[in-house]
């Protein structure tokens, strides 16, 4: 299951402690009572906040839970940035990396990262 909201992780790649005014619950929270307790989920994506940071954090039933955080709209007004997810169920692989139809440009920062031994087909 894949996970998309506006806020979860902040710019320095912690889970957020506060609302920041969306809503009654935090994103750590919703963490802690929905995300890290199904096994079936695995993966998390928001924005919200101008950054680009990931994290692999592993779930009560000790699956991993990978987690991305991308917004660029204060850069370069947005720039069109995207992130473009490439997951391989046969290999175990997710690899991202933020591309700008508009620049026609790949960032090559930290925003580019791979996982191997993903699986996201059971617990195995």
């Amino acid at each position: 299951m894949i996970i998309l909201t506006h806020y979860h992780l902040n710019a320095k790649g912690m889970i957020g402690q506060d609302n920041s005014g969306y809503g009654n619950l935090s994103p750590q929270k919703v963490y802690d009572q929905l995300i890290k307790q199904y096994s079936n989920i695995r993966l998390v994506i928001s924005g919200h906040t101008g950054s680009s940071v990931y994290r692999d954090d592993i779930g009560l039933k000790n699956n991993h839970i990978y987690q991305l955080l991308q917004d660029y709209q204060g850069e370069e007004n947005g720039g069109g940035f995207i992130r473009l997810l490439e997951i391989d169920p046969e290999l175990k692989t997710m690899s991202a990396k933020m591309y700008s139809p508009f620049f026609n440009r790949t960032k090559t920062d930290a925003s580019r990262f791979s996982f191997s031994g993903v699986n996201f087909v059971g617990n195995k």
